[in-house]
């Protein structure tokens, strides 16, 4: 697995622009290895952006993934320390906008596995002791994929140094 950090008031993490040597072609079945260290997890939330979803790992298509991609994504639960929220997300060609599906809770520190798929029109999620989900897939999914890397979502940057190991097996 290949371990990805996002400095403190960040979005992205460091060589981000790999990704473009991590290619894959005409794949629709993903197996997904991911863990978050400690660090991902703060409270109490700074604002309501806290909530944004932020990309744990993703495929995108052709050369636009912010209207053609799936992503694994994760939010804190600022209750419980040390536990996060999955979802499974993919954005809508047809309305311009992301869907996305909370999967369950999980804690830092575990390594878990998902498989993710493309199948009549539909992407399948599950994750292991996590949970499931199911989002239409209107998208014109390119022969053409890309990895998308580990980024900290919306208007808030990181808050502290987050480190999370993940890999993507086609």
């Amino acid at each position: 697995m290949k371990k990805y950090t996002i400095k403190k008031g960040n979005h992205y993490c460091q060589f981000a622009w790999l990704s473009l040597f991590r290619m894959h072609w005409n794949k629709n079945l993903w197996s997904v290895k991911f863990k978050l260290d400690d660090n991902c997890w703060w409270s109490p939330t700074r604002n309501s952006d806290d909530y944004d979803i932020n990309k744990l790992v993703g495929i995108g298509f052709g050369f636009n993934h912010h209207k053609n991609s799936w992503r694994l994504g994760w939010v804190p639960n600022f209750i419980f320390k040390n536990h996060f929220k999955l979802f499974a997300y993919a954005y809508d060609t047809n309305t311009g906008q992301h869907v996305s599906v909370e999967m369950g809770d999980f804690i830092s520190g575990v390594i878990y596995d998902c498989k993710i798929e493309s199948k009549n029109n539909k992407y399948y999620f599950s994750c292991s002791n996590i949970g499931q989900a199911e989002i239409d897939n209107n998208l014109k999914d390119s022969k053409l994929e890309f990895e998308l890397n580990f980024y900290h979502g919306g208007n808030n940057t990181a808050p502290n140094d987050e480190t999370a190991l993940t890999e993507i097996i086609c």
